[in-house]
């Protein structure tokens, strides 16, 4: 009988824990406690993951908002996990918001209400992202590459378009990246410069969640010159061997292009 009052003593410390976040913050929900999930940007998509199962042994099956500001929230699940998807209005107001959240299992005979989760919308771009400077390398005249850094330090996930071009070249290419929340990713950029010499890589890297983020960068590279990019050189008039086997180069040069 001693052993059955101490279980039911301890019951309701144990539920409640068994809620348990797991991303973009990996912590135990407890009720009317509040899981700061900061910083995230206007126009942002924050994704609130929790494990289904429970040291209880039964599965949550549901969740339901039960409080909160009047954005668009929609629901998801699979076999491991419940999803709250929260989409944060693009004219949202600094500032911090709460949701609270019940949740239960398929037949209602477990439920945690006041699951709360506190967002803070931030318009300072710093606070969201950190944009690096173009990777420092030579290049070889041909198919290269370089590549920037993103740090995406909010806790929704951020999508970004990044455009780059090379100095004398009228082409813009494009690479667009989904980062998760809290992670950085180096954005690998393919770049085509067919001849040796010194040219300028300009990028420029805004977010398609926010208007309020968006940087250029630009970095000189030294392309080094190939055989086949002199070889290819002379095909378009541009000597750079004796006269005298310019015939001979040029026939080479193109056989090569």
């Amino acid at each position: 009988m001693k052993k059955v009052f101490v279980l039911l003593l301890l019951l309701p410390f144990s539920m409640a824990y068994i809620l348990h976040m797991v991303t973009p913050v990996n912590t135990y929900v407890e009720p009317l406690k509040p899981v700061d999930v900061s910083p995230v940007g206007p126009g942002y998509r924050v994704v609130l993951a929790f494990d289904r199962n429970t040291p209880e042994d039964f599965v949550w099956d549901n969740l339901q908002l039960t409080e909160g500001p009047n954005w668009t929230v929609t629901y998801a699940k699979d076999y491991r996990y419940i999803y709250a998807i929260i989409e944060v209005p693009v004219n949202a107001s600094e500032g911090n918001y709460i949701f609270s959240f019940s949740v239960m299992d398929r037949n209602g005979d477990h439920v945690q209400e006041d699951s709360m989760v506190r967002i803070y919308v931030t318009s300072n771009p710093g606070d969201l992202v950190e944009i690096g400077d173009l990777e420092q390398k030579t290049l070889s005249a041909g198919n290269n590459s370089a590549s920037i850094m993103i740090y995406n330090k909010a806790m929704g996930e951020a999508r970004y378009r990044v455009l780059y071009s090379v100095e004398g070249f009228l082409k813009e290419y494009s690479e667009d990246v989904i980062i998760d929340p809290n992670t950085k990713e180096s954005v690998n950029l393919p770049l085509n410069i067919p001849n040796g010499g010194f040219y300028n890589v300009t990028v420029n890297v805004k977010s398609l969640d926010t208007p309020i983020i968006k940087k250029k960068v630009v970095m000189q590279y030294y392309v080094r010159p190939t055989m086949r990019s002199k070889l290819s050189s002379i095909k378009n008039a541009f000597p750079i061997v004796p006269i005298n086997l310019v015939p001979f180069y040029s026939l080479l040069g193109l056989f090569l292009w």
